[in-house]
């Protein structure tokens, strides 16, 4: 039977009626089936709120077509920050809904209350899906739709109170108030404080917790309307006239996330204090030293009070694994070896017994870095040695609206200079198995001979930037071109100046040392002329290092001497071969 004769048979009307029938079913469910405005999702709540509250929000579903929507379910997903509230799992980002069928021509709605934290103007994006089913359709429709809502300030206070002036180096009390202004408990808060430079933190009441730097509290569980208080004293150093910035943050901790519930920014301007100290070293406010070399300091203190000081009691501590305590020279101190501190006591110590309005005095000491300080760790990167004095009277002068006696405190910080060597080696049986010198010995003129030079640049406390490594080539040496090592980037050859440059970016603290050294192995033919007949020949002439410290911005210039052939590295060759013959 033909195609065309089974459509006409019995079997084959039923089959064309029955797709035809299929068809026509199909066609109706999709004219019925829901498209764009037919169904309706949206997330309604407010588009400004304040950190730290519960808001409500609606997921709203508007079935606008003649079909009921089967096996509806909306999936939600939240931001860092955002939670809703009474949820077993508090750090879930998203969370499903099962709504069921929602019927022709109804509408629907999932309320759920949401806890917004985060800075003061920032936004937080709230996602959803709806997914469901319409009619005997078995496709899924998804619509999305999101949310932004900003927070426009904090439901917390968070208040810092700071002296109208400010002495630098002077004893500063601090009081940090906060308050809850919201119905909603709040469990593992935390307030952390971000000092600034030339802030030492003395003492705080509540304490800080131990593991921080003095910077972090633990509130623990805050209840509904609560407020609390932290009381602080520290010494701030700097510049008269210096803007500092004392930044507050209200943390609570959630799946070991932080989410800020507030923050306050403070500036304090420092003034002169009427007790001045000064720091010198080596005549110099800001000194950068080399290993092996004496720090001499002078203590300076000038009273600008309007009456005298009496009794000042000076102490100066030193902090530094480079410096050699051995060699410390402090006339009139008492020194303590397990704190390295030096105490100087006005009531046995002339020049600090007292000082009238205007007068200066003048405490002295030595101490020298140490000549040996090899680099054997990460922490002797980027060293420092800190000085540190704080001179403090035993009166409060007359006429004074001071409730702390005088205090006054410096900071001085010597950065160490890093060490940049180049160590030259020169052989004739290369050691290294990339290169092989060709030619003969003794030296004879005429008759070329190849050497190879190796360079190895090591670096010991800081970074170094801009190297150059160079020398010069005599008339009767060539560059050969062939180079190998751990050299990074390729040495160039200037035939006009006779030069051989090797350039480097930087070069690592603890090059050669913690790390491998940068090392260049170039080779060079040697054609000895007839005027260095039974004397040493020179194969490069001096080599010089050029850089500069990443640290200390001191410009390194090394310079090292020519290489001659009677003083190879390579301890194969004779002392008479490495002499010109005939």
């Amino acid at each position: 039977m033909n195609f065309k004769d089974f459509f006409q048979s019995f079997w084959g009307g039923v089959i064309t009626v029955g797709l035809l029938g299929g068809l026509i079913i199909l066609f109706i469910n999709l004219v019925r089936a829901p498209k764009g405005p037919m169904v309706e999702f949206s997330i309604e709540g407010p588009q400004t709120v304040r950190s730290g509250e519960t808001n409500i929000f609606k997921l709203l579903i508007t079935n606008n077509s003649r079909t009921p929507l089967n096996n509806a379910e909306i999936e939600l997903k939240l931001p860092e920050g955002v939670s809703v509230e009474d949820l077993a799992q508090e750090n879930q980002t998203t969370i499903n809904y099962f709504l069921g069928e929602i019927e022709a021509r109804k509408q629907t709605e999932k309320t759920i209350n949401l806890l917004i934290t985060g800075l003061p103007k920032t936004s937080k994006i709230i996602e959803a899906v709806l997914r469901y089913r319409s009619g005997s359709v078995t496709a899924t429709f998804e619509i999305p739709t999101k949310i932004s809502v900003g927070i426009q300030e904090s439901a917390f206070v968070l208040n810092i109170d700071v002296p109208k002036e400010i002495f630098t180096g002077q004893l500063v009390p601090l009081d940090i108030r906060w308050e809850n202004q919201t119905n909603n408990t709040f469990d593992n808060v935390f307030l952390k404080a971000e000092w600034p430079t030339g802030f030492i933190f003395q003492e705080a009441n509540p304490p800080t917790i131990p593991e921080s730097l003095n910077n972090t509290w633990l509130l623990g569980n805050i209840s509904p309307q609560s407020s609390g208080k932290i009381q602080v004293k520290s010494l701030i150093t700097g510049q008269p006239g210096e803007m500092k910035k004392i930044t507050l943050t209200l943390e609570t901790k959630l799946n070991n996330k932080d989410y800020p519930l507030a923050q306050k920014a403070t500036f304090i301007t420092l003034t002169n204090n009427p007790l001045e100290v000064l720091t010198l070293i080596n005549n110099e406010l800001n000194y950068n030293a080399d290993l092996g070399e004496t720090l001499n300091v002078v203590l300076t203190f000038k009273n600008n009070y309007s009456s005298a000081l009496r009794n000042l009691v000076v102490k100066t501590t030193l902090n530094g694994d480079a410096l050699d305590y051995s060699s410390l020279k402090a006339p009139k101190a008492v020194y303590n070896t397990r704190l390295h501190s030096l105490v100087w006591d006005g009531l046995k110590v002339n020049e600090i017994y007292s000082l009238t309005p205007g007068e200066t005095s003048s405490l002295t000491f030595s101490i020298n870095l140490k000549q040996n300080w090899p680099m054997s760790s990460e922490t002797q990167k980027n060293p420092v040695i800190e000085i540190r004095t704080e001179v403090q009277s035993s009166n409060i002068p007359e006429n004074i609206q001071i409730s702390e006696l005088p205090k006054a405190i410096s900071i001085s910080n010597v950065k160490i200079n890093t060490e940049a060597q180049i160590s030259i080696e020169s052989y004739f049986k290369e050691i290294t198995t990339t290169l092989f010198n060709k030619g003969k010995l003794p030296l004879r003129v005429g008759e070329p001979t190849e050497f190879t030079i190796h360079w190895k640049l090591t670096n010991s406390y800081n970074t170094i930037n801009n190297v150059i490594v160079k020398t010069s080539l005599p008339l009767w040496v060539e560059f050969t071109t062939l180079v190998a090592g751990n050299y990074q980037n390729a040495p160039k050859y200037d035939p006009s100046t006779r030069q051989i440059i090797w350039q480097l970016p930087s070069v690592p603290a603890g090059a050669g040392y913690l790390t491998e050294a940068p090392e260049l192995v170039f080779q060079i033919r040697v054609t000895p002329t007839a005027n260095f007949v039974n004397q040493p020949i020179p194969l490069i002439e001096k080599t010089i290092l050029t850089a500069r410290d990443s640290f200390t911005s001191k410009e390194i210039i090394q310079e090292y001497p020519a290489v001659m052939s009677d003083r190879l590295t390579d301890k194969s060759v004779s002392y008479l071969e490495t002499i010109v013959q005939p």
